[in-house]
């Protein structure tokens, strides 16, 4: 064996433990001796306690050998395996990673364990038959969006739709779009791109995986006259559908106060109205997901103010009865 190869012996045994144990599949002192030898190295029993004892050292957790174990283990990871259900699950329920992404990040995930508890995740995946995206060029697109925003510059872009045909149809007749971004945001299940216009002083929201074509601009972008919080501007907008933002007194059931927390939280003024209600003023963005989320409870929520928005709301029921009294 060369001195180099001696050398990465440590290197080899550490990748041994990550690869090859765990609290339930341990190796003795002459398992790991065979396991070297297959990356062509040889060691000795009283060298590998000394470099063990050394990978203690280093932070990693390495149990003393316990006779019911019969062996050397890894035992804490950066990950546990309860984490990484959880982030395989995030991963392949999220519409907006392909599916050949998704496997592919969920297989590298795999491996922040041991191959053996690798494999009991792997028959978790279940990916076919879920609604994912179809454009491949996510990931790049994000990885440009991000760069844009901390160089502080304008994009391009040429954005797009599909046809009952399933065809893309790019808007503005494929022209490119040259845009402000501020932020990047996850919502009801897709990545949006943020940007802000100043004709309207306003924002937009793009659909990152409806964007084609993105290239940075040398023009520097032009940002609103006050700091941005994405956060609280997303408590605004339902569904990432823009509109005109406007400060709405809205009287709720009881029962629907858990509803109103999860997505306005609950630092929000709550005033006592008639027995079994209570009202509160919110910021939103008046757009026609947010009129049929009034809509949608029912006798359980009531607009109170102001009138331009009660009108919104009757002429969207008016809308309903014109379509179904055809039938």
């Amino acid at each position: 064996m060369s001195a180099g190869n001696q050398k990465l012996k440590i290197l080899y045994l550490l990748k041994i433990f990550y690869e090859y144990t765990d609290d339930e599949h341990t190796l003795t002192i002459n398992q790991i001796i065979e396991k070297l030898k297959l990356y062509g190295i040889s060691a000795e029993r009283k060298s590998l306690y000394s470099d063990i004892e050394a990978l203690r050292k280093f932070g990693l957790d390495i149990p003393d050998y316990e006779p019911e174990t019969h062996g050397y283990y890894l035992g804490e990871r950066e990950f546990q395996l309860t984490e990484l259900k959880l982030l395989i699950d995030i991963v392949q329920s999220s519409k907006f990673i392909t599916e050949k992404k998704s496997l592919e990040l969920i297989t590298k995930l795999t491996k922040l364990t041991s191959r053996e508890l690798g494999k009991k995740l792997k028959t978790k995946i279940h990916i076919s038959n879920r609604v994912k995206s179809m454009n491949e060029n996510i990931y790049y697109n994000i990885d440009k969006l991000y760069e844009a925003i901390d160089n502080d510059i304008q994009v391009s872009f040429r954005y797009f739709k599909y046809t009952p045909a399933k065809t893309k149809e790019f808007t503005h007749n494929g022209e490119k779009r040259f845009v402000n971004p501020v932020a990047l945001t996850f919502n009801n299940e897709n990545y949006y791109l943020i940007a802000y216009n100043k004709q309207y002083k306003g924002f937009v929201h793009y659909r990152v995986d409806r964007m084609m074509d993105i290239e940075l601009t040398d023009k520097l972008r032009i940002l609103p006259p006050k700091p941005f919080d994405v956060n609280e501007y997303e408590k605004t907008v339902f569904s990432m559908y823009g509109g005109s933002e406007t400060n709405v007194e809205i009287e709720f059931h009881d029962s629907m106060a858990n509803v109103v927390f999860d997505h306005f939280g609950r630092d929000i003024i709550i005033m006592p109205s008639k027995p079994g209600r209570f009202i509160t003023r919110l910021k939103v963005s008046v757009s026609p997901t947010f009129l049929s989320w009034i809509i949608g409870f029912g006798d359980k929520a009531k607009v109170i103010s102001p009138q331009w928005v009660i009108n919104e709301l009757f002429q969207m029921i008016d809308d309903f009865y014109r379509i179904y009294d055809q039938y």
